[in-house]
């Protein structure tokens, strides 16, 4: 994505704003070419002419920088994955490497979509026949890898992963009033990931935020500032670990949620906001969350194999809190690189006009 460039001889000015892929915004190209000849445009005596200018030059280093990082991620490949009441549509065959999973909500009860390679020499035939007789046995057949977490009707999650060639399946754990889990009714569906060099060339984005999954912790910041981010989430406990994020009720606790899980009867304490599903040991991806104001907790509902309790159980929660981010005592936000750093905003502004300011002086 071009940025701008600056192109000054002695005669002649270029100055090109070029943003591409902008996140839900259609593309847009801003060319603007100021040329001064004899009998032509006179920057010296046509001050007015640089009012639109400076204008485009504001709004779109403004733009660049409020989707920097997240509008980076459209230079992915990107995968619908959408879940209905109890199937989900996905592509039959995608490539490997990294790619941006959408997953689009479109039933009326809560969906996630678990992404997990099939081992060696495991069927569909053999998963089909694990979930029937319980859907932690299928669990053995299967290395997870991430995918977009839970979701309410009508809303979305995007995750960023990185899929090796081989065998998937897509599996929905999530439990309605009745209490049996969405892939016991069919919401289960494989598709193969093909080599390619596409995805591989790509290097992964940078992150405004990185979570580290323990057995059974969460290690990532006690509060957060309110807009969209990219959390790099990496498991490093021995077990498969996941990052549903909850978004608390007025009033409501780990407690009432805990409460919540053990008699899910009523309404819940919580409203599901996305994040990312399991993941094996060592494996790592990208969350792209856009989170308001409150009071959140993310939580780990893997089950334990020694005890057959939930990490939830065991104490894998760990709640935190979303802040203004003019807030006083509210960190600076920081880019390393692979997006508009905003810090550096107010400086390209200040080299824009400087720039302008030598050719008008120029002449």
């Amino acid at each position: 994505m071009t940025l701008f460039y600056f192109f000054i001889p002695d005669e002649r000015l270029i100055i090109r704003l070029d943003f591409g892929s902008l996140p839900r915004l259609p593309s847009c190209c801003v060319a603007i070419l100021l040329t001064h000849y004899n009998g032509g445009i006179n920057v010296k005596h046509s001050v007015l002419g640089l009012l639109p200018l400076l204008i485009l030059l504001v709004c779109g280093l403004t733009t660049l920088a409020a989707f920097g990082k997240t509008g980076a991620l459209q230079a992915y490949p990107h995968v619908t994955i959408v879940a209905h009441d109890f199937s989900f549509d996905v592509p039959q065959q995608i490539s490997a490497g990294l790619t941006l999973f959408e997953l689009q909500n479109r039933g009326i009860e809560p969906h996630h979509a678990q992404i997990a390679k099939m081992k060696d020499g495991v069927t569909m035939a053999q998963i089909q026949t694990a979930i029937k007789q319980s859907p932690d046995a299928a669990i053995q057949l299967l290395q997870f890898v991430g995918g977009p977490s839970t979701v309410a009707p009508g809303n979305s999650q995007r995750v960023l992963l990185n899929l090796d060639p081989g065998q998937y399946v897509l599996l929905c754990f999530v439990s309605g009033a009745d209490g049996v889990p969405h892939l016991a009714k069919g919401m289960i569906a494989q598709f193969s990931v093909a080599i390619s060099t596409q995805g591989s060339m790509l290097k992964e984005p940078d992150a405004d935020l990185s979570v580290n999954l323990n057995d059974f912790s969460f290690d990532m910041p006690g509060e957060i500032p309110a807009s969209a981010h990219i959390w790099k989430v990496t498991n490093q406990g021995a077990q498969p670990h996941e990052m549903p994020v909850l978004k608390l009720a007025p009033g409501a606790s780990i407690e009432s949620v805990m409460k919540f899980m053990q008699d899910p009867k009523g309404f819940p304490p919580f409203d599901v906001i996305g994040g990312i599903q399991a993941m094996d040991s060592g494996k790592s991806g990208y969350a792209v969350l856009d989170l308001k104001p409150g009071s959140y907790v993310v939580v780990c509902f893997v089950p334990d194999p020694h005890t057959g309790k939930s990490h939830l159980e065991l104490g894998m929660f760990k709640p935190f809190t979303v802040v203004e981010a003019s807030q006083p005592g509210q960190p600076a936000e920081t880019n390393t690189g692979g997006g508009f750093p905003r810090g550096l905003l107010a400086p390209i502004i200040a080299l824009c006009l400087a720039l302008i300011l030598i050719l008008v002086l120029r002449h």
